[in-house]
């Protein structure tokens, strides 16, 4: 099995950043937050490091975690196993999809994924460990935490709408956007 991101620190005198890209890590993270629980993610977390003070926020859990994983050939291969269980659902549809089919199927329908989809993408393209995509998983991270965090906007008014005596207008909704046409 390919060990992933943890094969570039032993190439890292070939490419001394390559454990440090933001976007990689910002996919990664997204992918852990999505498809682990803070339990799952702190019982992975605790076999490779011992810092109670990180479990006191969610967050951090899931950043120290990323940082274990780009570091740690041992954790990427754990954690690798029980995000691709996890994940197995989605992944099958993006199994050797070239990279420009997948992003073109983004593109077109990307509010009508699902948010273990949109994460099940972003580990399919991790898990390939091609140096070339690291551009594209920058992009694809950005675009997926948007398309996320405006699905949970959108329910968000629609409930709010839906709520009588809640002032919804400090929240117009976009013309534009899917849950206003369902309402």
């Amino acid at each position: 099995m390919n060990s992933g991101y943890r094969e570039r620190e032993a190439r890292s005198e070939l490419y001394p950043d390559a454990c440090d890209d933001p976007g990689v890590a910002c996919a990664l993270r997204i992918v852990l937050v999505v498809a682990l629980n803070t339990d799952e993610a702190q019982s992975l977390l605790g076999k490779f490091e011992d810092d109670e003070a990180v479990s006191l926020w969610p967050s951090s859990v899931y950043g120290c975690l990323t940082s274990q994983m780009m570091t740690s050939p041992a954790c990427w291969q754990c954690s690798a196993a029980q995000l691709d269980r996890r994940l197995s659902p989605w992944l099958f549809g993006f199994h050797k999809a070239p990279p420009l089919h997948l992003v073109e199927a983004l593109r077109q329908s990307r509010d009508t994924w699902s948010v273990p989809e949109l994460a099940a993408l972003l580990w399919e393209l991790l898990r390939r460990d091609e140096r070339a995509l690291d551009p594209l998983l920058h992009r694809l991270a950005a675009e997926v935490e948007t398309t996320i965090l405006r699905s949970i906007g959108c329910a968000g008014r629609t409930n709010a709408e839906q709520s009588p005596g809640i002032d919804n207008s400090a929240f117009p909704p976009h013309p534009t956007e899917r849950c206003v046409a369902a309402t």
